[in-house]
């Protein structure tokens, strides 16, 4: 974080420089550890926060509307709203418990959701970035991009508007269980009882192919 608002002191003196504040970037696949879904799925717990969360495929085609509209400075590049990761674990379970029980299966288990507290130290609390400027600068450069009559043209694309990042989730999770759904008997999941009920529960889950 030092390092971050090192930039920011320094990108003071360029004012032809956009810095993306980017936070918890998100993908859409689920194995992908380096996105955020993708660790949260493999921790043994993660903490009730809700933080401000950047979807990458939701939010990287608006870059290059954003370098020929020259907004320059430092813009918040997150999606409006807040990703619960509670939420996300039970999403996880919820898309896991639609899937049926299959054969070829292993043992995966969904990470304990703890309360958050500013005194546990495995807790980091939760941070909201106001996302008005990036909402207002995409939907105006798409005005003006569409009243110019440049969208007959395919060589320069605009995006309309931001997605907040409940309608990303849905997206993400819509995605995951059409290929982990009960349709395919190859890829089904189903839920194990744990022997403790105090331990995450076990999802059993199809090999990789």
């Amino acid at each position: 974080m030092s390092l971050r608002c090192h930039l920011e002191d320094i990108i003071a003196f360029y004012p032809n420089v956009l810095n993306l504040r980017v936070l918890f970037p998100i993908v859409s696949d689920l194995e992908d550890k380096r996105g955020l879904l993708g660790k949260l799925r493999h921790f043994a717990f993660v903490e009730a926060a809700e933080n401000s969360c950047t979807f990458l495929e939701d939010l990287c085609p608006t870059i290059p509307q954003l370098v020929r509209a020259n907004i320059v400075g430092n813009l918040n590049f997150a999606n409006p709203g807040l990703v619960s990761y509670a939420d996300v674990v039970n999403r996880l379970r919820e898309s896991y418990l639609k899937g049926g029980a299959c054969g070829n299966e292993t043992a995966v288990a969904l990470p304990a959701v703890i309360p958050a507290s500013e005194t546990d130290p495995r807790c980091r609390g939760s941070i909201r970035l106001d996302t008005k400027r990036l909402e207002d600068v995409v939907r105006s450069t798409y005005e003006a991009w569409s009243s110019s009559g440049a969208h007959h043209s395919k060589s320069h694309e605009a995006v309309q508007s931001v997605r907040s990042a409940n309608e990303c989730l849905d997206a993400v999770f819509e995605e995951f269980g059409i290929m982990h759904g009960s349709d395919d008997q190859d890829r089904c999941l189903k839920v194990e009882a744990s022997a403790n009920a105090n331990d995450a529960p076990v999802i059993v889950a199809p090999l990789k192919q």
